[in-house]
């Protein structure tokens, strides 16, 4: 055995790691607090290590392909397709490409010319949460669905769904059976953290990594939106997002991870200006059940705010450090954190801190509450073939 000494990057680090089939060489997935992952190809006689394709996603599979040159990996979400090129990422070529998402665990097979690879599809179901169980599924596709958002003023829900191929938008009401389809895309696109206005008039939601701002108007099941407008890009954003909330009804909350530090941006919607804030919070939010008070959270502290009439007024809840998707509704917040593997929905009276409620959750993905109604997007199935490719 020898150290192989490295940089080790801020972020998730050397994650993932494949010897070439001649011995020689060993491709390392290393990934930034960026989010963005780097193919790192270490030659074992000189300890000189070559840097390859550099990805605008985290990938958390490659492999060597069976000449020790060319590399094995997945393409974008959805992950359903398996990708030959050169270290760099040039001469890139689809190799397979299914219907099903593809799971981790890549492998040669030894006659030099064929791979070993897995299908992984998960059936995630929007369920409500009552009396700290989570009940029947609302409206099952046995596929991906997830980032709810439920109206403010009607019984109704927006959702991201991959049941029709793309991940694509869909409305339902809350006792109803089926949903519509409100957007058909027709290239792939990741659509994640969906936040309609107070006045249920308006949407703003993650498009590969970017803010839109959609109009409810233009999202209805008898002409789906097929694309989106330039002019309806709200945001580009630099770093990975992984928060996205109105702050007022007319402006809106992006938070960034940058090295590792979430930092939050204000936008005006209708102007898409940057507005002054301080530098000092992660998180701004909004509690539409109490005439629109905004929230935030301290960046190093991790204690709430409220802004008032006053300026900023500290609240008596320190988030844990650890926590994620936090949300205000109704003078409570809500807030999820893992622990030993398993995830929890904790719930706390703004009025009263000691009515405090800590519910388990299954295999999370997201959920969105109001008024005190809770939906859950949670894993009902998991399950898995094995395929090999037949090449001669």
């Amino acid at each position: 055995h020898r150290v192989v000494t490295q940089h080790q990057p801020i972020g998730w680090g050397h994650h993932n790691i494949d010897i070439s089939t001649n011995g020689k060489k060993l491709l390392i997935m290393s990934t930034g607090s960026d989010y963005q992952t780097h193919l790192l190809a270490l030659d074992f006689s000189t300890n000189k290590i070559t840097q390859g394709k550099i990805f605008d996603r985290p990938v958390y599979e490659a492999i060597w392909h069976h000449d020790s040159e060319q590399v094995y990996y997945f393409s974008s979400a959805p992950e359903n397709t398996i990708i030959r090129s050169r270290l760099d990422g040039s001469g890139a070529s689809e190799i397979i490409s299914l219907p099903l998402p593809l799971s981790s665990g890549l492998q040669r097979l030894p006659d030099n010319k064929n791979l070993l690879f897995t299908t992984e599809p998960s059936n995630y179901d929007l369920r409500w949460l009552e009396d700290g169980k989570l009940k029947s599924s609302i409206d099952n596709s046995k596929m991906i669905d997830s980032y709810p958002a439920l109206f403010h003023n009607s019984s109704r829900y927006l959702f991201v769904s991959a049941r029709s191929g793309n991940e694509q938008l869909y409305i339902a009401n809350e006792d109803g059976k089926y949903a519509q389809i409100v957007t058909h895309f027709p290239e792939p696109v990741a659509l994640k953290y969906t936040s309609l206005s107070p006045d249920d008039k308006q949407l703003i939601i993650s498009v590969d990594n970017n803010v839109y701002h959609l109009p409810m108007s233009e999202l209805n099941d008898t002409l789906p939106l097929t694309e989106l407008k330039k002019q309806q890009l709200l945001y580009r954003a630099e770093h990975p997002i992984i928060a996205l909330y109105w702050l007022t009804d007319k402006s809106v909350a992006i938070t960034q991870v940058e090295n590792g530090t979430p930092k939050m941006v204000v936008v005006e919607v209708s102007t898409k200006q940057i507005q002054s804030y301080e530098n000092r919070w992660a998180y701004g939010l909004l509690d539409v059940q109490q005439s629109n008070t905004e929230y935030f959270v301290e960046r190093q502290s991790n204690t709430l705010f409220r802004r008032g009439d006053s300026g900023f007024e500290q609240l008596p809840i320190s988030l844990p450090s650890d926590f994620y998707s936090i949300k205000i509704d109704s003078n409570t917040v809500y807030y999820v954190t893992t622990e030993a593997d398993k995830e929890y929905l904790h719930a706390v009276s703004l009025a009263d801190v000691s009515q405090y409620r800590k519910t388990l959750l299954g295999h999370f993905l997201s959920y969105d509450v109001s008024k005190g109604k809770i939906v859950v997007s949670d894993i009902m199935t998991r399950e898995s073939d094995i395929y090999r490719t037949l090449f001669n």
